[in-house]
């Protein structure tokens, strides 16, 4: 028995096996999307590459690339979802688990940054100053679409914390006791403003034309996936599931990696092309080796993309951190205690079903099945479960 051949058999068979399925499942995503799906390497890939054929249009809605200063400017208010703790151990007693139907599909198809941003200018910024001065909640509506940097500080002690801040590599929602510099999409300051949550002195900022210029890209992608779960395609719908959660994360590339010092990649070299202190002068050189003929490098540089634009994707995450803030927000004041929330969902004491008006807001379709809905989040398990239990008793019974 000679396992060397035994394996190059098994690997050579397993890999026919795997190719017959990408080719298959190629071709349902090439009929669909009229994209190479050998030409993604990551679900962001397939995303972007599906916006930017399908639905972009450059003249109506253009997206500009962004230079360093800027991108360091908006990234500061580029954050992920909500996931908090509100209770540490064991809690006894009934709760109720519900999340939002692709949370951040839903709110990308909201008003979004678009074109060349414009730094504010020294009369408005004294203008929004005003504004916020008047602590009234009253003209909010007024304050340009765009992202400001301000100092923030806390008024309403009893309510949840809306604003969010980097704590030691963790997002965290505190109370703002002292003046505190953050970053904020203008949607989201003012909504703090709004309901006096906390007082706002701006510092600077840019503004955007705005537009929803990706809902019919989430509307589409969602719409498709319910058809092919429908028709019994799991592998086409999960493919429009992918594409449509992986719709903001593209716009929110960082080129140089959370440390600033470059993405770790792979470099070839064969043979006598470059000699070892040719290799060396590259910066971000992390490890070299020796593969016969070939030189391997792993290093660490900037990567060469530019169609992505980070504010874009700072105002779809802010926009669900909103929402989710609005629904606990709103579920406390009905007396429910919040156990623990995470991007999307909420753990509760309270079933937000015996409240018509939360049901009119949250889950007008009265089960959480459309786009952007709550849902209980238990319910496909338990569907999944008594399926399998009848589908098993059917196929038992004799004939």
């Amino acid at each position: 028995y000679d396992v060397r051949e035994s394996q190059k058999i098994y690997c050579l068979q397993d890999s026919m096996c795997l190719l017959e399925a990408l080719l298959i499942f190629s071709k349902e995503v090439w009929l669909d999307t009229k994209i190479n799906i050998t030409d993604c390497f990551t679900g962001a890939s397939l995303s972007k590459k599906h916006f930017y054929t399908s639905y972009y249009d450059q003249r109506k809605h253009p997206i500009y690339s962004l230079d360093r200063k800027l991108d360091d400017f908006f990234r500061q208010s580029y954050f992920g979802g909500r996931n908090e703790a509100f209770y540490i151990g064991e809690y006894i007693g009934k709760t109720y688990y519900v999340d939002f139907t692709s949370l951040y599909p839903d709110v990308g198809r909201q008003t979004l940054p678009y074109g060349k941003p414009t730094q504010i200018t020294d009369e408005k910024l004294v203008y929004v100053n005003n504004l916020l001065a008047t602590g009234n909640g009253r003209g909010s509506r007024n304050i340009p679409f765009g992202f400001y940097r301000c100092w923030v500080k806390t008024k309403r002690f009893d309510i949840l914390p809306l604003h969010a801040i980097k704590h030691q590599g963790k997002l965290t929602f505190p109370h703002y006791d002292n003046w505190t510099k953050i970053t904020l999409f203008s949607e989201e300051l003012k909504l703090g403003f709004k309901r006096k949550l906390y007082d706002y002195k701006v510092i600077d900022g840019f503004t955007f034309r705005k537009a929803p210029f990706m809902e019919d890209f989430f509307n589409s992608g969602f719409t498709k996936k319910a058809e092919a779960k429908a028709n019994g395609n799991p592998a086409l719908a999960q493919t429009h599931k992918i594409i449509i959660n992986s719709g903001y994360g593209f716009f929110g590339l960082n080129t140089l990696g959370k440390d600033k010092e470059g993405r770790d990649g792979v470099e070839i070299w064969r043979g006598n092309s470059a000699s070892f202190w040719d290799v060396y002068k590259n910066e971000g050189i992390v490890n070299i080796g020796q593969s016969g003929e070939y030189t391997i490098l792993r290093c660490k540089k900037e990567l060469a993309i530019c169609d992505f634009n980070v504010a874009v994707a700072s105002a779809i995450t802010s926009y669900a951190r909103i929402k989710i803030w609005s629904f606990m927000t709103d579920m406390v004041k009905k007396g429910a205690k919040i156990i623990y929330c995470d991007t999307d969902s909420c753990i509760m004491t309270e079933s937000m079903k015996v409240f018509p008006d939360i049901m009119a807001k949250y889950c007008w379709d009265g089960n959480g099945d459309e786009l952007g809905s709550m849902k209980n989040e238990a319910d496909d398990e338990v569907k999944d479960h008594f399926k399998s239990v009848l589908t098993d008793e059917y196929n038992s019974t004799p004939i």
